[in-house]
């Protein structure tokens, strides 16, 4: 029998640098900044639109706090009888953590239309800088939490497994799994939720919360109980030094980690937007916002809800119909020796379904020109009846909604051989040619591009994310021969030498291409995916990642023809060796010395390209503007060349 029991306990704080000093008050800015609620301290942000100047004030997101405290009680009893040994047990989490984050407590965009020569996108000249100068601000925002949430879940386990000696060639392990995960609830119930598709929240126009007219402290997501877990494996001994291996099984997982899984919306919440019209401005950066205060859980004139600039925002919604993700895992390897060495060939599957979606706006229009379209052939701005709930909710703009309805597919085939010890030399190598296919993107389920046609998510399914079709690894350990028969100062300095050496390949992972100018015509949407015709032969360098002349842009009112995460970026190849060298003191310790070079080559690893179309020529063809297609930057894991010196004592 063993019995565990657990605390772990995580804080993570990311602050301004003027925490808890009302510097936006003391350096003139506007007031109803520094307020004395929570997360207000500091500057505000002021950011300019265009110009290329550096944004002044606090950063974006600060602060962002996170707090997590897990109690966690584990048993297991294993009981052997002839061929079967028996493993049974239960686990029980209890999950405390608490988020806070303020995005903005008050953000200020200047750009050059405020001193351009009409104070249009028409107009010529302009400078933000100089905007900034005449004291007037062209957009106010401010977007931040008024709690701090002290969320709280369950975790409930129970696995039983057995394995099974069915005779001298053949083992098989059978287990089963059963979890219950309970839905996120708050300590003080200071969570909100409002779910479009559900005909009773829609019908009330509010937003639902918990504890709140018969809302549940899990704001009406229920429990889910059907979540048994097979899982089953076999080792096979098929003779001529051969091992066939492989197993199956399934695996839930809640996936809440979206931000609209934080469930963090009105009245929690305070957010405004202030648009100025740039040729007759009235608010300047002297004078003053208004408080932060809750926004109304009221989306409806029914129940005395009054338009705000540019209508109400749901920021964190989430589907009543929530499913956990499911993943179906499945292997088979088969494994030979001969002499001192070991090859293996194997096939690795996971499909996964009811993946986590996050909808940027769940009450964008479709294309108006494409299947279920409206029709206008005039630009959609909101309201607009082209809009999914129009109708029943004419003073929302958008919804940020969480759904479950994404799926993933990967399948590889995996190489390995390796080469035992023997004359002082080890080797190693891996090969993986893997296909990774989803609809959604990582955690949280956004991806660029996608959710954009609401009644076609198949065409955001493609390449992963994550996807690397190609990855190849080596690796070298070789212990230096000489000297072995000489002894005193001679063998401390020729013996005792070792030569490590790692190399690594790996293709590029994918990247979907967007028109900066969106055509699709739907409300919120800024950029979507153009048209691809036939490609043009070109020789690949970081001038010209990508052929840019086979982009076009679609039909207005229309969906671009363009698939999900189509190209990649560039591959990464590196080389890393060391030596080392063991100089022996006593017995039982010894002083190593170890020089190390990483990346042995330098070989640069390039970013992604310029994704973004900014422009087109007069014949339809996008240029180069905005660095389109070229590569301007190394990739985010790029170290270059580095050679370190290091002495280990080893006792």
């Amino acid at each position: 029998m063993q019995l565990n029991s657990q605390l772990a306990r995580y804080v993570t704080d990311s602050e301004s640098a003027k925490v808890g000093i009302d510097a936006n008050t003391v350096f003139g800015g506007p007031a109803g900044i520094n307020t004395g609620v929570p997360g207000t301290s500091g500057l505000a942000l002021l950011q300019f639109q265009n110009g290329g100047y550096a944004a002044l004030g606090d950063g974006f997101a600060l602060p962002t706090a996170y707090w997590d405290t897990n109690y966690q009680y584990a048993g297991a009893v294993t009981w052997t009888k002839g061929a079967h040994n028996i493993k049974f047990g239960a686990n029980l989490l209890r999950r405390n953590w608490s988020t806070f984050q303020v995005l903005f407590k008050g953000n200020f965009n200047i750009n050059a239309l405020q001193t351009n020569s009409t104070g249009t996108a028409a107009g010529s000249g302009g400078n933000a800088f100089a905007s900034l100068l005449t004291g007037y601000y062209n957009q106010a925002t401010r977007n931040m939490a008024l709690v701090a949430p002290q969320y709280r879940n369950w975790e409930i386990g129970e696995f039983v497994q057995d394995n099974w000696r069915v005779n001298r060639w053949l083992t098989l392990n059978l287990g089963l799994r059963y979890d219950i995960f309970t839905p996120i609830k708050e300590k003080h119930s200071a969570i909100s939720n409002f779910d479009p598709t559900d005909p009773a929240t829609l019908a009330s126009g509010r937003i639902q919360v918990a504890g709140v007219n018969g809302v549940s402290e899990t704001v009406n997501i229920a429990t889910q109980y059907g979540n048994l877990q097979p899982r089953i494996g076999f080792a096979a001994t098929l003779g001529h030094a051969m091992v066939i291996r492989g197993g199956f099984g399934t695996s839930y997982w809640p996936n809440n980690v979206a931000s609209p899984a934080n469930l963090k919306n009105a009245p929690f919440v305070a957010t405004y937007t202030i648009n100025q019209t740039p040729t007759t401005p009235t608010l300047k950066l002297s004078g003053a916002v208004p408080n932060p205060a809750p926004n109304p859980t009221c989306l409806v004139a029914a129940c005395g809800a009054i338009l705000p600039v540019g209508g109400f925002s749901v920021n964190a919604a989430t589907r009543l119909d929530y499913h956990y993700t499911l993943a179906y895992m499945f292997n088979l390897l088969l494994e030979k020796a001969f002499a001192d060495n070991v090859v293996s060939v194997g096939y690795v599957g996971e499909p996964v379904r009811h993946l986590g979606r996050t909808i940027p706006n769940a009450n964008t229009n479709l294309p108006p020109l494409a299947p279920g379209g409206c029709g206008v052939t005039t630009v959609v701005s909101f309201p607009s009846t082209c809009q999914p709930y129009n109708a029943q909710l004419p003073m929302v703009n958008s919804i940020q909604l969480l759904q479950t309805d994404g799926i993933s597919n990967y399948h590889a085939l995996q190489l390995t051989f390796q080469r035992r010890y023997k004359a002082g030399l080890t080797l190693a190598s891996n090969y993986t040619f893997a296909k990774a296919l989803s609809d959604v993107g990582g955690p949280g389920g956004a991806c660029v591009g996608c959710a954009q046609v609401l009644n076609d998510f198949r065409r955001d399914y493609g390449p992963s994310d994550f996807m690397v079709r190609h990855r190849l690894t080596f690796t070298g350990n070789y212990e230096l021969p000489f000297g072995k028969s000489l002894s005193g100062a001679a063998a401390q300095i020729v013996k005792g030498w070792q030569i490590n050496a790692i190399y690594a390949y790996a293709t590029g992972q994918p990247f979907t291409v967007l028109d900066g100018t969106a055509q699709q015509n739907s409300v919120g949407i800024t950029q979507d995916r153009p048209n691809l015709v036939a490609a043009q032969a070109i020789t690949q360098n970081i001038n010209q990642w990508i052929d840019i002349s086979q982009f076009r842009r679609q039909p207005f009112g229309t969906a671009g023809n363009e698939g999900h995460n189509v190209f990649n970026m560039p591959s990464n190849k590196r080389i890393d060796l060391s030596i080392f060298k063991d100089f022996p003191i006593t017995e039982s310790t010894k002083l190593q010395f170890r020089a190390e070079g990483f990346n042995i080559t330098n070989t640069p690893l390039f970013g992604m390209p310029g994704n973004v179309i900014s422009t087109f020529d007069s014949t339809g063809v996008p240029t180069n503007a905005g660095n389109f297609g070229r590569i301007t930057t190394t990739n985010a894991f790029y170290t270059p060349r580095d050679i370190q010196l290091a002495l280990k004592l080893i006792f």
